[in-house]
């Protein structure tokens, strides 16, 4: 099997994914997203957050964090423009020497003095002090419901204890699945040979992503998210207003948004048997906010 194929790795970023999108008590931000979303008018005593104009959001099209922010804003219709970066852009100097990325101090590294995105940026929009936009996935989507006008919503996360565990599982074979194929989508993220490289290198050092072996792996890889998505359906409580399944019998929450973000992904596997109502859930949901999977791109 090939599940533990850098586990640790991957326990340790879902470990604080759910901390930050399932569990409100565990993160100041969770609740400034549920104070935002059921009182945006100020009350007394608080003071109103002003209307951003000129927004631009700063992302890689791979990433699931950037695809975090880009569902909460596509979905309550804020409009903004998309700046997409090659992922090897401002990678560090040492590696940028080796082949491994270009432009140490250019790309994200201009925004907040990192290699990190997404970051959103604007007039209005607040910044840490030395950077030019907001930074953090989660706080771009707890402030994008404070700002947000018209009549839809994102209800806050709920914690539901069945999502945390299904998606952990979900992603331990996932990661598997699309790390290989990613590389290979038609999107700005890998135009340039040394994003590939970047990228690879990335998910090699820190656990000893095996490429090799999990792409010789694929045909019993299928056969385990297969019987992963088909658990997602009866999970699936709700529908919104447009018709589109979701997790929650109220509507569209951050539960949805937490998985959405990764299994988007998904989509560049070819092979993958969809249950239809959980391909309903990613395409719709992605087509309702903007953003395009990789079903046609699919290898």
């Amino acid at each position: 099997k090939f599940q533990g194929t850098g586990a640790e790795m991957s326990v340790a970023r879902l470990s604080r994914h759910f901390r930050l999108c399932l569990a409100p008590a565990w993160s100041s931000s969770v609740t400034h997203l549920a104070s935002g979303l059921w009182s945006q008018c100020p009350r007394s005593g608080f003071s109103a957050v002003s209307s951003p104009s000129a927004l631009k959001l700063h992302v890689y099209d791979h990433c699931m964090f950037c695809s975090r922010a880009r569902l909460v804003m596509g979905w309550l219709r804020i409009p903004y423009e998309q700046v997409t970066y090659g992922f090897g852009e401002g990678a560090k100097p040492e590696m940028c020497a080796t082949g491994h990325g270009y432009g140490p101090e250019d790309g994200p590294v201009r925004l907040t003095g990192k290699k990190s995105l997404p970051v959103l940026e604007g007039s209005g929009v607040p910044a840490p002090e030395g950077m030019r936009g907001m930074p953090e996935s989660l706080e771009i989507c707890s402030y994008a419901v404070a700002v947000a006008k018209g009549d839809r919503r994102v209800a806050p996360a709920t914690n539901r204890a069945d999502v945390a565990e299904w998606f952990k599982r979900c992603r331990s074979w996932g990661v598997q699945l699309h790390r290989p194929r990613i590389v290979k989508m038609p999107v700005k993220d890998f135009a340039d040979p040394r994003d590939v490289a970047c990228f690879a290198h990335h998910v090699k050092l820190p656990d000893g992503f095996d490429y090799e072996a999990v792409e010789a792996a694929t045909p019993e890889l299928l056969k385990e998210i297969d019987a992963v998505l088909l658990e997602l359906e009866p999970m699936l409580r709700g529908v919104t207003e447009e018709g589109i399944p979701c997790l929650n019998a109220w509507g569209f929450s951050m539960d949805d948004v937490s998985i959405l973000c990764y299994m988007r992904n998904l989509t560049c596997v070819r092979g993958i048997c969809w249950p239809p109502k959980v391909r309903a859930y990613v395409e719709r949901t992605c087509a309702e906010a903007g953003l395009s999977v990789y079903s046609q791109y699919a290898c």
